[in-house]
């Protein structure tokens, strides 16, 4: 981890009683390290810049992630996001436990860069289950660390397959049932133990979400379309990967099954239950 990173992450609060691991583990998830500290408990820093190639900076002037680097308005966003989700539902999401700006001057000094004037850079810390995310497992090559985590927690075989298609299933569906939506449930979002991470352009009807933020549309049916194209996408990549052959339609009429009665009104499970059905 580049030394300038490692200063900023000591300036949480929240690290001041804990011993860290320098050894940290970040694959293709971009501007994230993941460093451990007990087992199946993990520090995802996000906004360390990106973590591909040496330890740098890439940027444009068009992206408002600048690569690598989070602003502070959306690691806020997230972290109200968070808080709200796991008061309301338990082992569903990453938790969010702190937020480090940076020394904007600093910054752009050490890695030659111009930041935005209103761009006000910093670090999310949250904690996670695992450090691997699901596209991990297509990506990584010899011990497959993240398909040994992802095994560890589901099983093995196509059970294993069902047993997270279920447990993602059942969380999305408690999210939906208090009005949330999450239209950015990529698997790359999304831990090996079933974690759902990344809230920062989630839907949550009680948390204001600015169109300067979001930019994307605000028609929530739309959004939950999009949400269960995701999950199916999701199930159906998953498990080719791990050497099983299926299809959108066996994919929606096995989750409709899985839903709960109480669940069946909800316009995620309408959307299911119709894509079950097409020929």
């Amino acid at each position: 981890m580049h030394i300038f990173f490692r200063k900023i992450i000591k300036k949480s609060k929240f690290l001041k009683n804990i011993n860290i691991d320098e050894q940290y583990i970040s694959y293709i998830h971009g501007r994230e390290c993941c460093i451990k500290i007990t087992k199946d408990k993990w520090l995802s820093i996000k906004g360390c810049g990106w973590q591909i190639g040496p330890p740098t900076i890439y940027y444009s002037k068009k992206d408002p992630l600048f690569f690598g680097i989070l602003d502070a308005v959306r690691a806020n966003r997230e972290f109200q996001v968070s808080k709200r989700l796991n008061s309301q539902l338990k082992n569903v999401f990453a938790k969010c436990v702190d937020i480090v700006k940076y020394d904007v001057n600093k910054i752009q000094n050490e890695f030659k860069i111009k930041l935005p004037k209103n761009y006000s850079p910093c670090i999310l810390i949250r904690i996670v289950k695992s450090p691997y995310r699901l596209e991990d497992i297509a990506l990584m090559h010899k011990k497959n660390l993240a398909k040994i985590s992802f095994q560890k927690k589901f099983g093995y075989g196509y059970s294993g397959i069902v047993k997270f298609q279920k447990k993602l299933l059942n969380n999305i569906l408690k999210y939906h049932s208090i009005g949330c939506v999450n239209d950015t449930l990529e698997w790359n979002n999304i831990t090996t133990y079933g974690e759902i991470i990344d809230l920062e352009l989630f839907h949550h009807p009680k948390i204001y979400s600015m169109k300067s933020i979001t930019k994307i549309n605000t028609n929530l049916k739309y959004r939950i379309e999009k949400e269960v194209i995701y999950f199916i996408e999701i199930i159906y990549k998953l498990s080719e990967i791990l050497g099983y052959n299926t299809n959108l339609r066996e994919i929606s009429e096995l989750s409709y099954k899985m839903v709960p009665n109480k669940n069946k009104d909800l316009s995620f499970s309408k959307i299911l239950l119709k894509i079950s059905k097409m020929k």
